[in-house]
């Protein structure tokens, strides 16, 4: 289930460009030959969904509660980077603080981690408790996964058993920000106080990070020249 990936299209291409001798756009000059004929263009295109995650309560399985009314995902407008000082009001009337360097996306109130009450009046997540989540929560999966390699060659010959090959190859080609599964906080736990000043109730998430993404990334734009003597 953790790769499960419901919808994949790759395509895989390669194209001779018809700038050589012979070729529609042949130059008619040997010279311009040299420099712009039998130039080959490749490219590797993905475009994928993303992979299943759910919340994690800890304990003995692993399950949490799921919170009746709360949405899964929070208003486009608060969704974004935030930088560990600005507040924000979820859907739930309570006012977190996101740490720095997080994209809040899911609502952190969506799922409560199963509580028991000691006969002092304190609170604590139960350990033994089965949740009433799956380990992964419909609705719940990282950002999609879009990405273009290409790769540039021309092949030079010197001699009879000798070529030249020049070779320019782009990895993420038009620099995709693309999440690493890891990326997501799914961890949930539970406030044991109230705060009257955030609205914050006992048995709400107390990670403030849940459903936020983090700075885990697929490589960025590189791209690498290189020659090769073949003989």
């Amino acid at each position: 289930m953790g790769h499960d990936v419901p919808h994949r299209f790759l395509v895989v291409s390669s194209y001779l460009l018809p700038t050589g001798r012979g070729k529609a756009l042949d130059p008619g000059n040997r010279v311009l030959r040299a420099l712009v004929g039998d130039w080959q263009l490749a490219s590797v295109v993905t475009l994928q969904s993303g992979q299943p995650w759910g919340p994690s309560c800890g304990g003995m399985n692993g399950r949490c509660n799921v919170v009746s009314g709360e949405p899964l995902e929070l208003p486009k407008e608060i969704q974004g980077w935030y930088d560990g000082k600005t507040s924000v009001t979820l859907p739930s009337g309570r006012t977190i603080t996101p740490q720095a360097f997080r994209y809040l996306k899911w609502n952190p109130d969506r799922y409560a981690a199963p509580l028991v009450q000691f006969p002092n009046g304190k609170y604590q997540v139960d350990q033994y408790f089965w949740g009433s989540t799956s380990k992964y929560a419909d609705g719940l999966r990282t950002p999609g996964f879009y990405n273009v390699n290409l790769t540039v060659n021309r092949k030079f010959r010197l001699a009879e058993t000798a070529q030249l090959e020049f070779l320019a190859e782009a990895t993420n080609l038009f620099n995709q920000t693309n999440f690493n599964p890891s990326a997501v906080n799914g961890g949930v736990s539970a406030v044991l106080v109230e705060n009257a000043n955030t609205k914050t109730k006992i048995g709400q998430n107390s990670n403030v990070n849940f459903g936020t993404l983090g700075m885990s990334f697929f490589q960025p734009r590189q791209i690498t020249l290189s020659l090769r003597l073949r003989f």
